[in-house]
Formats: structure tokens, sequence, C-alpha cells
């Protein structure tokens, strides 16, 4: 009788070399998607994410576009994976940490101090990214977002105040952990890494004890600085009635002759500017008016006109009892403004 040798148990040399060439393919297929993958690394952290596009990368990859959508299904996907990737090289810090410290200021410390160097040490790579964050995916906006948000929640967890002063103190914390606060007391700013430590940590803790804002608001309201022409008007409120009466007369006269020259307050006294250049200047004091400035060459020319005026280097003096005559003043002024035209200062 014949034996019947069963098959089911055997297997051929083609289903022995099948799991090696899947296995095969597979590593190719890691190989492949790893080498796209370090192409965007490449590109995003040099000409940035604005200049990046997908034909760009496949093309540093050395693969088709083909290829490419074959292992990432749209650019968001390979977003995500370029700074998977990305920040397994370069880890930052850990949030988690901070919270073994009970106290507020040493926490606060240690999370500055460590974001600061991790942006000082990643600064080339980073850069591009946060320049471009327009051309990133809205998903990896909101994960940067969340960062910063999980920054600041380690640094104020624990910490007891109330619910407006929180929300100040926050505000704080998260601008300080960004980092284009960084970049900017760092790069713009030109700070030393302790500099820039420092001020972002002064920063915040100037919030948390309310050094920054008034004591009593109530005592202490807020006022909007003074316009020139309201300062102008507060400088001749101050003067007694006559000379004050005086010295607006001889600010209509001097504004008759040059309408278009600005008004405003030039070492403590009224001065009238013209094209940035201070063209006459008048004051009052305890026992006379002045006008400034008056050259040597005009009190020569005017001598006559000026005679019984006393003067000064630069200025001629006169009071209410006393006035300068207003034909005086006007050419007073228009020889100053030829002065300034001819290139006087």
């Amino acid at each position: 009788m014949r034996t019947r040798v069963s098959t089911l148990n055997m297997r051929s040399p083609a289903d022995e070399r099948r799991p090696y060439r899947m296995r095969r393919r597979a590593a190719s297929v890691d190989a492949t998607r790893r080498r796209i993958t370090e192409a965007a690394v490449r590109l995003h952290t040099t000409v940035g994410p604005s200049r990046a596009s997908l034909s760009a990368i496949a093309e540093a990859a050395g693969v088709t576009r083909v290829t490419l959508y074959h292992h990432f299904r749209d650019a968001d996907e390979l977003f995500a994976a370029c700074m998977g990737h990305w920040r397994a090289l370069h880890p930052p810090p850990d949030p988690t940490a901070w919270t073994s410290l009970e106290a507020f200021e040493p926490r606060l410390r240690r999370a500055i101090g460590e974001l600061y160097d991790w942006y000082r040490a990643n600064a080339d790579d980073l850069y591009p990214i946060y320049r471009d964050a327009a051309h990133t995916p809205a998903s990896n906006r909101a994960r940067r977002r969340a960062t910063n948000e999980q920054a600041a929640d380690a640094i104020l967890a624990g910490l007891r105040i109330a619910a407006g002063e929180r929300r100040r103190v926050r505000a704080a914390v998260l601008h300080v952990v960004g980092f284009w606060t960084w970049r900017s007391l760092s790069v713009e700013g030109g700070l030393a890494p302790v500099e820039a430590f420092e001020t972002a940590l002064g920063f915040v803790l100037s919030v948390r004890s309310g050094r920054h804002r008034r004591r009593d608001p109530g005592r202490h309201p807020y006022h909007p600085p003074m316009t020139d022409a309201e300062r102008i008007d507060a400088y001749l409120a101050k003067l007694p009635a006559e000379q004050r009466a005086l010295l607006e007369h001889v600010r209509g006269v001097i504004a008759r002759v040059i309408p278009e020259a600005v008004e405003t307050i030039s070492y403590g006294m009224p001065t009238f500017k013209l094209r940035g250049k201070g063209v006459m200047s008048y004051a009052g004091w305890k026992a006379h008016a002045s006008l400034y400035p008056v050259t040597d060459t005009f009190l020569s020319a005017h001598a006559e006109a000026l005679a019984g005026y006393d003067r000064t280097k630069g200025s001629v003096h006169f009071s209410a009892e006393h006035p300068l005559p207003d034909e005086v003043i006007e050419e007073l002024v228009r020889a100053r403004v030829a002065d300034l035209e001819g290139g006087g200062r």
C-alpha cells in the first residue's frame, strides 16, 4: 500500500524567502520615510517653511512627489513628523520637573533658565520656523501655544493669589517663556545670557509683587501727558496778569509773521519752531520778560529802536511798562528766519 505524504506542512524555498523580502521592503519603506523627514527638517530649519514646498522636500530627499505622498498624506502629517524628529534630537525642558520646587521664585528661575538655555542652543533652527509661523499647519501653531500654556501652568502650579492678580501674573509668565521674548532680549536687544535671564525674571517678579502699578489709583490717578499747546497755556497761566497779557501779545505777533511755525516748549520756554529749528522763544521772569535769541548783528542794526532796553548775551528784556514795539518783534523774527535759512542755528 502506498504511503500518502501530506504537503500541508511543507514550505517551498519561495515561502522561505517571502518574510525576508517583506522585512527588506519594510526597512526600505522606513528608510525612505526617514529620508523625507530629514530633508523636511533641513529645509524647515534653514530656508524656512515658507520656501520648503513639498516639491522642494521631495527633491532634497531624492524621491518623487508620488513617493512622498505614498508616505505622507498631506503637508500637515509631514510637518508633524518633521517636528517630532527634530524634537527627539533636541528635547526641550520638561515643565513637570519644575514643580518639584515648591516656592514660586526658585521655580520661575529654573524655568526661565532652562528655556532660555534651550532657545540659545537651538536658535538657528527655531528662528526660520517661528518666522514663517503663518506657513505652518494650524495644528502646529496650536501645539506651540499649548506648549507655552503648559510651561505657564507648571510655573504657577500651587501659587495662591487672587484671580485678578493671577491673570496678570500668568500673562507675564506667558510673555517671558515665549521664543520671541527671548530673541527680543538676546538678539535684538543684544543682552548677555545672564542679562536676558535677569530681565525676564525681574519683569515677572515685578508683576507678582505689584510694583508695576500704583498702590492707590484713587490717590494717584493717571493723567495723560499734556499737549504742547496745553503746556504753553499752563506756563502763561502761572505768570502775573500783566506779564501774561504782555507775552500773549508777543505770541500773537510772532504767530502773524510765521503762521506755519509749530509752538512747543523748549528749554522750559514757549518756542516757535520752523521745520524743526527754533526760531524764537519768549519767557517771563520776576522783573522782566525776554525774547531769545537776539544776535549781535540784529542789535547793531536796530540799536536806535532797542535803546533803553536791557540786553544780555542772546536776549533782550522788556516789560509791560516798557514793551517792545510790534515792528521790532516782527523784524527780529524775520531776521531770525533769514539766519536759519542761510544755514544758521
